[in-house]
Parts: structure tokens; C-alpha cells; sequence
């Protein structure tokens, strides 16, 4: 089979999109090396492509306005591509498919809905980027042969909130990349810890700074029990709008020297400083699927979450719950946690397992058949 991807995110993107394509590519190259491949990117960082381990082709604008335009090659021309290589399938990986893929007939036509955050939380999009997003996602979903949703949640608000065809959508959970659950030495990890000078216990948040992914909530909470706890906290994100208020919230608290905000990490140090922590948190308002769950599920380390549907979807009994609307009990679940250990580590592993990369490759791979 002649398989095509939209794989801008897989090369040009760090965060949750991305590692979904990089997890899904690298897993259909190992599993399924027989067939051939192509991934269509208006461009490539470096070092994502190289977390693309197997045979494939790179699919590159090539006509002088898909290169002097990439975005309009990307949502527009790259059927010219696709057609020109008579792909059997296309699989637009992050909630779109280029217009004009209809009139395409020879191509099946795949697409993953990651979630629709922008119609469910509309005050943190600016209008006209509600309007784009949704333009995008109703004309895939019109389109698509089959819809690929990242979990029950996400399913159920295609067909709520979009009228998205039901029979066309089925649920495939997704992985995390294999390094979250490969062997890393005590030397290793001490060497990271010794790095980025962390405390013997913190507590770990992994997530870009939105205001729906309510760090301030998670800081003002550590606050709570900072003196009961030796813990430090560390925060892993990026440069988003949300971190100046996190980081101006903090200096005005004077807790800076228990908080630590840690950014660009390689994806080894970040396995390592997962299994470093004595507790993952996650107080997120509302995602599609929640990976960095799933890596510290996978990693063996306790795990806190807002109680969320998705979450409950993901974490099962493995791990434990918070409501957000009151952040006193957010904060002694926490304490608890910290004082007992009441999650087992191979509960956590077991549960990780559901959402392995082999299972997620097989599961993508019978919807494409």
C-alpha cells in the first residue's frame, strides 16, 4: 500500500500533535515496513526527523508558488502531489485534509480529530481562529473515508457538536514514544538530576502554558502544603502566553526557590525526570486525550489529574482524581499522595499497556485496510 501523511506537525512540531504523528509514523515503519510511505511537510526541523526511525520518503513543495506559499501547497495544491504518486491512502494527521482531496477518487482518505477544545472553551481562540479550525474540521470529516478519533470523548463531540457521520468514526487510542518505558540507568537519571539541579522529590507538571492547562491552580495549590512537604515543584512547557503569569505569580509569592520552570528538554532527559518524580499532576480543564498522562503512567510514576471524562477514559482506577473547582482538596489529594504511596507501580504499567505503540500501529493500520 502507497501511504501519504500530513506530516508538518511529525517534523516541524514538539508538542502533543506532533509526538501523536511521530508516535504513529514510527510505529506503522516498524510494524508494517512493507508498504511505502510518504510524508508531506512544507518544511523540517532537523531534530524531529531524526526521531523518524525507519524507510520513508520526504515530500516537499516543489512548484515555485507551493515554495514561495508552503501553507497553500500544504492545504490546497499538495493534491497535485498526491494524485501525481497515485497514493492509495492519505492521512491527514492533525484535524484537516487538504480541500480539493474530495474530487480525488483514487485516494482513500483518512483523518485524526484530536479533540474540539476551540468550540468547548471559546474564550482562549480568538474568533477567526475558531472560524479556520472549524471550517477545516466539518470539510475533513465531510470528506473522510474514515475519522480517526484520539478517544471516546473526542467521538462524542464530533457527532455532538459537528454532526460528524458516526458509522465513518472510530475510536484509536494513541501511544507514547517506546523511550517512556526503555531502561534507564540510576547513573543516567542522577546525571539529569544533577543537570537541571533538582530536588530529591518534586512534583511534575508536563504542559504548554494555556491558561485551560490552569498551572496557575497547580501553583497556588503547591503553595498550600509547600511547608508540610520537602518537595519542590518543576514545571516542563514551553514559551506560551500563559508562562508570564506563572512566572510573575511566583516572584510575587517570593517561591521561586521551590519552583522550577524547565523548557527545550531532550525527550531522554525528559523520560528521566519522569521517573525521577515522586508525583505527576495534570490539572488540566479539558483535552482530547492527555499524553503526557500516559508517559508518566508509563514511566511508573504516580499520577494526579483533574477529573475530566478523558482522563478517566485514560488513567482508569491506575491512578487518582481531583475536582477543580476547589482547590483545598486539590491540594491536600495532593499532601495524601505525597505521605502515601497508594498507587502501585505495576498497576500503572498495566494500565500503560492498553496504549502501547504496537496495539496503536495495529489498530491505525485495520482502519487503513
Amino acid at each position: 500500500m502507497k501511504i501519504g501523511f500530513d506530516a508538518k506537525r511529525a517534523l516541524m512540531n514538539d508538542t502533543g500533535l506532533g509526538v501523536y504523528s511521530r508516535n504513529l509514523i514510527n510505529g506503522l515503519l516498524r510494524n508494517f515496513p512493507e508498504n511505502d510511505y510518504h510524508l508531506f511537510t512544507p518544511k523540517i526541523k532537523e531534530y524531529l526527523l531524526e526521531q523518524i526511525d525507519g524507510e520513508y520518503k520526504i515530500e516537499l513543495p516543489e512548484r515555485g508558488i507551493d515554495k514561495l506559499i508552503p501553507s497553500y501547497w500544504r492545504t490546497r495544491n499538495v493534491i497535485k502531489d498526491i494524485a501525481a504518486l497515485r497514493l492509495d491512502l492519505y492521512h491527514g494527521l492533525s484535524n484537516e485534509l487538504p480541500f480539493g482531496i474530495d474530487k480525488h477518487r483514487g485516494v482513500k482518505k483518512v483523518v485524526t480529530i484530536h479533540d474540539l477544545i476551540f468550540l468547548k472553551e471559546k474564550k482562549q481562540y480568538p474568533l477567526a481562529d475558531r472560524l479556520i479550525y472549524e471550517t477545516k474540521i466539518r470539510y475533513a470529516c465531510k470528506v473522510a473515508d474514515k475519522i480517526i478519533a484520539i478517544s471516546g470523548q473526542t467521538k462524542s463531540d464530533l457527532i455532538k457538536l459537528i454532526g460528524a457521520d458516526e458509522r465513518k468514526i472510530e475510536v484509536v487510542y494513541q501511544s507514547c514514544d517506546n523511550i517512556f518505558s526503555s531502561n534507564i540507568t540510576n547513573e543516567d537519571m542522577e546525571t539529569v538530576r544533577l543537570k537541571h539541579v533538582l530536588n530529591e522529590y518534586f512534583i511534575l507538571n508536563v504542559s504548554s502554558f494555556y491558561p485551560r492547562k490552569n498551572h496557575l491552580l497547580l501553583v497556588k495549590a503547591f503553595e498550600q502544603i509547600m511547608a508540610k512537604v520537602p518537595h519542590n515543584l518543576v514545571l516542563v512547557g514551553g514559551y506560551e502566553m500563559e508562562r508570564k503569569t506563572i512566572e510573575n505569580y511566583i516572584a510575587e509569592k517570593n517561591i521561586a526557590s521551590r519552583i522550577k520552570i524547565l523548557s527545550n528538554l531532550p525527550l531522554a532527559e525528559l523520560a528521566a525526570i519522569y521517573r525521577l518524580a515522586d508525583l505527576f499532576v495534570y490539572p488540566s480543564q479539558f483535552e482530547g486525550f492527555g499524553i503526557p498522562i500516559l508517559e508518566a503512567m508509563t514511566s511508573g510514576t504516580r499520577v494526579l489529574a483533574s477529573d475530566v471524562e478523558c482522563f478517566r477514559e485514560l488513567g482508569g482506577d491506575a491512578i487518582d482524581y481531583f475536582d477543580l473547582d476547589n482547590l483545598n482538596s486539590f491540594a491536600e489529594k495532593m499532601l495524601h499522595l505525597i505521605h502515601y504511596k497508594s498507587q502501585e507501580t505495576a498497576l500503572l504499567k498495566t494500565r500503560s499497556e492498553i496504549f502501547s505503540n504496537e496495539t496503536f500501529s495495529k489498530k491505525i493500520m485495520e482502519a487503513y485496510q
